[in-house]
């Protein structure tokens, strides 16, 4: 069951990491977030679009961002512990099974969204986004392939 309690919102998104980026700094760590999912399509494609998390694999600073995620939901009315998680991957420091037999991820080239203090946070590309949701094969998934698809008609 998840713990989430609102829908987060891509102003919601921004501000929860930014959050993120002062606890890292006051903990003295530095981290990088690869965004995927819901959260990635909120953030770089549909600005009206909501999710529960941010799906993240977290490529520098695992234990550090999670210790600080923690913290910024203890802050956060509404936001359960898992706002930011990396489930999809395993939860993993090399991102498990389901995210290491994704042999093109190396050969991704994310946009950066978010550049902190201790904190950067990157986006998976469109085409990489298309094949994760493709790949998911979830009904719940068919309007953010279609969004990835005809980007031009997707709202911004």
């Amino acid at each position: 069951m998840r713990s989430n309690l609102k829908e987060l919102t891509r102003a919601d998104i921004l501000r929860l990491l930014g959050k993120l980026d002062e606890e890292l700094a006051k903990a003295g760590e530095r981290a990088v977030l690869y965004v995927v999912g819901g959260a990635n399509i909120a953030l770089a494609f549909d600005t009206g679009r909501t999710t529960t998390d941010v799906d993240a694999v977290v490529t520098t600073g695992f234990d550090a961002v999670w210790t600080a995620a923690r913290r910024v939901a203890d802050s956060e009315p509404g936001v359960g512990e898992d706002w930011l998680n990396s489930a999809f991957t395993g939860g993993t420091p090399d991102g498990g099974m389901a995210w290491s037999w994704m042999d093109n991820k190396d050969a991704d080239e994310p946009s950066t969204i978010f550049e902190g203090e201790s904190l950067s946070v990157q986006l998976a590309s469109p085409e990489m986004m298309l094949a994760l949701k493709t790949l998911a094969s979830r009904d719940k998934d068919l309007d953010d392939i279609y969004l990835l698809i005809h980007p031009r008609q997707c709202p911004r």
